[in-house]
């Protein structure tokens, strides 16, 4: 069965999987843990005009749990989070609404 099956370092990228060794992210499937893709989530946010806007909002965003990465576009006055899980649009109001600004609708 050997040359029927690949050897098993090709086999685990050819899936991206990798063995399950210990609590983490990603699911369990049959003892392999895949590898989970960020969210990216895009929220409008208004009341934005300088630099030290963005590091405000930049800062209580990246203090939500989860979240890995946050990238403020100035001129569209946009927020990009990218994070492990979704978040919900209530904690999202909430950092963006203590950092001093207003959300308006939700994620995309």
């Amino acid at each position: 069965m050997r040359g029927k099956f690949p050897g098993r370092a090709e086999c685990e990228r050819h899936h991206r999987r990798r063995t399950v060794v210990g609590p983490g992210p990603g699911r369990r499937y049959r003892g392999v843990m895949t590898e989970q893709r960020p969210v990216v989530q895009t929220y409008t946010v208004t009341g934005m005009t300088c630099e030290h806007c963005v590091k405000a909002v930049t800062e209580e965003l990246s203090a939500l749990p989860g979240v890995d990465e946050v990238r403020i576009d100035l001129v569209n006055g946009t927020a990009t989070v990218t994070s492990a899980t979704p978040l919900s649009d209530e904690s999202v109001r909430a950092a963006v609404d203590e950092a001093g600004y207003e959300l308006v609708g939700g994620g995309a």
